[in-house]
Order: structure tokens, then sequence, then C-alpha cells
């Protein structure tokens, strides 16, 4: 190992002993963090021990770095599957210029714009129409569709949507209806997490659940999401309306979408660490 990054993190003692040592996390030439460590009162740190910090700090390096290739890796699988049920589609196609095919899952925004300009350079029209309104909008034919892509495609493709749906935002160009979306998801379950946090702390203070659930419907706390999932959390009803192993892709999508815009988002990021551990 090249000990050059392993710095001592205070000064040495009379005797040149080093007492604490501390070791840079390096992902792809980036430093992410900082291992330190402190040595035991009269045992100082040796240079095997600098060889042994900076060892971990290449381990935890390594696995960050797996963990977030792995994320890429499934993403990437779920575009490639979309990617094959497009081209069938094309390929099942009398005309390409008559065809109109709107994405309403949610994908990576990214990819379904280099999606889109594969469909157009085919002739075709592709729009990413992600909804939202769970299985409830689903079965009762009340989605709510967020769409990007051209105005012209939209404007033919909406009364197919109708039959789905019920309200409609076109958000602009390619990728734009999923980014609406990723971001729509991501403050909604922020607010989740708060809400029953809330009625977790609330019921270990002592206070009735249902009675706080009361107070925040009558105050400025009140909002559409908890409204909706209060009668089954007070029910004891956890029937999945929306898994949060989706949930957590979309809000992945968000903060990585706000990372490449240099966008703090701590209390999201909090969010998807807890989705993430959730569905561990």
């Amino acid at each position: 190992y090249d000990l050059v990054d392993v710095q001592p993190s205070q000064e040495a003692n009379a005797t040149g002993d080093i007492a604490a040592l501390s070791a840079p996390i390096i992902i792809r030439g980036e430093v992410v963090g900082t291992i330190a460590a402190a040595a035991p009162e009269g045992l100082p740190f040796t240079e095997g021990d600098h060889a042994t910090l900076k060892a971990i700090a290449d381990r935890v390096a390594l696995a960050m770095e797996g963990a977030r290739l792995f994320q890429e890796t499934q993403t990437g699988l779920a575009v490639t599957s979309t990617l094959y049920n497009l081209s069938r589609h094309l390929n099942e196609a009398d005309h390409l210029r008559d065809i109109i095919q709107a994405v309403v899952v949610t994908i990576a925004p990214d990819a379904s714009v280099e999606i889109g300009k594969a469909f157009t350079a085919a002739g075709a029209h592709f729009l990413d129409a992600p909804v939202t309104g769970s299985t409830g909008g689903a079965t009762n034919a009340s989605l709510t569709f967020m769409v990007g892509g051209e105005q012209a495609a939209y404007d033919r493709a909406k009364p197919y949507m109708e039959i789905m749906g019920k309200q409609f935002y076109f958000c602009g160009g390619p990728g734009q209806g999923l980014r609406a979306k990723v971001v729509q998801n991501m403050v909604g379950m922020g607010i989740f997490q708060a809400f029953a946090e809330g009625l977790v702390l609330a019921k270990k203070a002592g206070v009735d659940p249902e009675l706080m659930n009361t107070i925040i419907e009558n105050s400025a706390a009140k909002s559409g999401l908890a409204s909706f999932k209060a009668p089954f959390i007070l029910n004891r009803d956890f029937t999945t309306h929306f898994s949060a192993k989706w949930m957590h892709k979309d809000v992945c999508f968000a903060t990585d979408m706000a990372r490449r815009l240099n966008v703090p988002v701590p209390a999201s990021s909090v969010t998807e660490n807890m989705l993430r551990a959730a569905v561990a």
C-alpha cells in the first residue's frame, strides 16, 4: 500500500511517537470520507499500523463503490428490459411514423432521453409518461400522468392516457415527465417518513396515535399522503400499495439527479438510506 496518504492527525510527542492517524476514503479519485484511529495510551502506531489503516480505507472504498455499481447495474437491467419491449413494439408496427410509445413506468430520466433519441432516429415518437396514484388509481382509472416529449405526440397520445387517468401534466421535453415524477416521489416519501416517525414518537411519549393523527389533520402539518396512509397504519394494515423497493428506486433517481446538479438534499439522502435498509 502507498502510505503517502496516511497522515498523522495529531502532532508527534517528544519521542516522535504518533498517537493518532487518518486515511482518506477515495473513490474514482475523489475523497469521500476519512477513517481516523487513535492508539491506546502508551502504544504508539507502527508502520504496520499505517498499512493496516490504509488497507481498511481502501476496503471501505471498494465496498462503497461495489454497492454503487450494483445499484447502477440493477437500473441498467431495468432499462434493458424496457428497451427490449419498446423494440418489440417497433418491430410489430406497420408504419414507424404513426407510432407513439409511452413509458408509464419510472426509469432513469437520462435513460429515457437516450431511448427517445433512438426512437426519433427510427422515425417514431416517444413519450416518458410516468404515473402516480398507487393501486387505487390504477384500479379506478384515476391516475395522474406527468409527460415529457414532443407536444404534438402528447396531444395525439392523450386520449389513450385518458382511459387510465384523470389528471395530466405536460412537463416539457424528453425526460421532463420522469424528472417531475422522481421529485414528486422524493417529496412524498420525505413526508411519509416524518409522519411515521411522528406517530411512533407520539405513542412512545404517551400520546394516543389516533388523537395525534387528528391533531395533524387539523393543523399546518396535514398532508394528502398522510391522510391516505393514516387509516391503514392505525388499523395495522400494511398491505402493499407501492413497494418500498420501487420507492427506493425512485428516490435514488432523484438523489442521483440532485448530485449531478450539485443540489444538496440532505433530508432526502437520509430517506434514501432508510429505504435501502428497509429493502436490504
